[in-house]
């Protein structure tokens, strides 16, 4: 049984690094599912059948050995008792899914599901460090539940969306309202997707790409190497929460830098930020009149 999400909810995640065995593993893995979809394909409806699997396109979607452990336990699984029932679309019942396609779907969407609990939760926790909490008659604070202060919490237009986000109906149970089979493939498609590490990292990696490229329109100012040095060290899946505290104005939009440029004293405090040391004092000239 899945444990519950909640506020202390955490994931955590590191690239994976392919042995031998791995591999072994893998192809067997997707030559089991491969053969057992190709069991039963006469039974099923073309729509609704298992898509077959190429190694490349299932290792390019691995990034984590938590990745790979799921994508094999899946595959496996086509061997499970009732693998290959049919289940109707709540919306049109002529609309069906495997109840191995079904149940694949469910363990990713529960990934997906774990990430957003975690990026509420941050939202959450930025909202109690600026809000002032809630007082009964008595001028004492509101408790919650967990004993924690109860602020009235004002939402930014990106938080808000976010926090919608999470509390909408899970892409499963999207899934299993799927008008059409195009409905259903978009779903499950989003669903394996969003449920890797693979695409948290591509994610990570393109903030961090265009952050650096930004940060280009920098070049001219001193210690510009130093700092980029510095970010480039910085894995890609650390960096946003790495950057956002050490540059408030550019961590959530690039914007505010294109169109307010750092002067070299900020620079040089961001610099300092970010733990370089520099030197940016400086001796007066003065004309020798004698």
């Amino acid at each position: 049984m899945a444990k519950k999400l909640t506020d202390k909810t955490s994931y955590s995640y590191s690239k994976i690094k392919w042995t031998r065995s791995d591999t072994a593993r893998l192809r067997s893995a997707i030559n089991t599912f491969n053969k057992e979809v190709k069991k039963h394909i006469d039974s099923i409806p073309e729509k609704a059948r298992p898509k077959l699997k190429e190694y490349k396109d299932v290792k390019s979607s691995i990034h984590s050995r938590k990745d790979l452990e799921l994508a094999i336990s899946t595959m496996k699984n086509i061997k499970n008792k009732n693998a290959f029932k049919l289940i109707s679309s709540e919306s049109n019942p002529n609309v069906k899914i495997t109840n191995w396609e079904l149940q694949t779907a469910k363990r990713y969407d529960r990934r997906n599901q774990m990430k957003l609990q975690i990026e509420y939760n941050k939202v959450i926790s930025d909202i109690r460090k600026t809000s002032k909490p809630q007082l009964d008659i008595y001028g004492e604070p509101l408790l919650d539940e967990q004993g924690k202060p109860m602020v009235k919490a004002t939402f930014s237009t990106a938080q808000k969306s976010k926090l919608e986000s999470y509390l909408s109906k899970s892409n499963v149970e999207m899934l299993l309202e799927s008008r059409d089979y195009e409905r259903q493939q978009d779903l499950l498609e989003r669903i394996y997707r969003r449920g890797t590490d693979e695409f948290d990292y591509r994610k990570a990696k393109q903030y961090k790409d265009n952050y650096m490229k930004m940060l280009e329109g920098y070049q001219n100012l001193d210690n510009y190497d130093e700092v980029v040095e510095k970010l480039e060290s910085i894995d890609p899946k650390d960096f946003y929460d790495f950057i956002k505290d050490k540059d408030k104005e550019g961590s959530d939009n690039f914007k505010d830098h294109y169109d307010n440029r750092m002067l070299q004293v900020d620079f040089n405090n961001f610099a300092r930020d970010l733990g370089i040391n520099i030197d940016d004092t400086y001796e007066p000239v003065t004309e020798n009149i004698f």
